[in-house]
């Protein structure tokens, strides 16, 4: 059980509703020029929490069930950041993004809920923003692969089961823009998920992926992310058994 000091829990939520009251403006200069502070205040709350062993490894959904909601948890920093990534402006869309994939993903425990369903789908939307041509060295995209190699290499369930849902999630993104399917498919190209997906998920992946998602992106892109997307469903698809077959026809 965790026996945090009244100061420490009362700074934590200090931190958080100060953030979240700053997320009421439109403007992101607040948030901006103070984020930093704050953010501190809230992780090393939470790593005192990861050191004495509450909700270790159960990620952000299952700290929710061995952490009492009066204490300051990663389930609640998630609520946070929910909250930051549905603003108006697209200034703190990039900004939380941005100070999103560089968190200790050890530490703040982000649920694949989150992951896949609230950080994936957004980097589709406002791409100039988020993928600006100054950008040359293309750092924040490098971020990107990062920080979702990481999430598929520390999956409680294992990186073959994180491979196959990021791949899911990806192309299951509604208006999927091509450079976050390109940066994508270069997390999974590096993951050995031997067996992840079977033959017949192979086939039916591919004829999505060929027939409903290659096509609308742009011609100058499509052999790049055919070549990585066929590299990935090797990959993924690999059976342990060499002999393994599949019924096409059945598929």
């Amino acid at each position: 059980q965790f026996a945090a000091k009244g100061s420490e829990v009362e700074a934590a939520w200090k931190a958080f509703w100060e953030v979240y009251e700053s997320l009421e403006d439109f403007a992101s200069h607040i948030l901006k020029s103070s984020w930093e502070g704050w953010l501190q205040r809230m992780l090393t709350f939470l790593s005192k929490l990861k050191s004495s062993g509450a909700g270790a490894g159960a990620g952000a959904g299952g700290a929710a069930r061995t952490i009492p909601p009066t204490i300051f948890s990663p389930v609640w920093f998630e609520v946070l950041l929910v909250r930051a990534l549905g603003h108006d402006n697209d200034s703190v869309h990039k900004f939380v993004m941005g100070q999103a994939i560089a968190l200790d993903q050890s530490l703040v425990c982000l649920s694949e809920d989150f992951v896949l369903g609230e950080m994936l789908p957004r980097l589709s939307h406002s791409i100039d923003v988020l993928y600006p041509r100054s950008d040359v060295h293309r750092l924040f995209e490098k971020k990107i692969i990062d920080f979702f190699s990481t999430f598929v290499r520390l999956h409680p369930q294992g990186p073959a089961v994180a491979a196959k849902r990021l791949l899911l999630g990806t192309l299951g993104t509604r208006a999927l823009h091509h450079t976050p399917l390109r940066l994508m498919l270069s997390v999974l190209v590096n993951f050995d998920g031997a067996g992840a997906v079977t033959p017949s998920e192979c086939i039916s992946i591919c004829l999505q992926f060929f027939n409903h998602i290659l096509g609308r992106m742009p011609v100058s892109s499509r052999s790049v992310i055919s070549a990585l997307f066929l590299k990935v469903m090797e990959h993924l698809c690999q059976s342990e058994d060499p002999t393994a077959e599949v019924d096409v026809d059945a598929a």
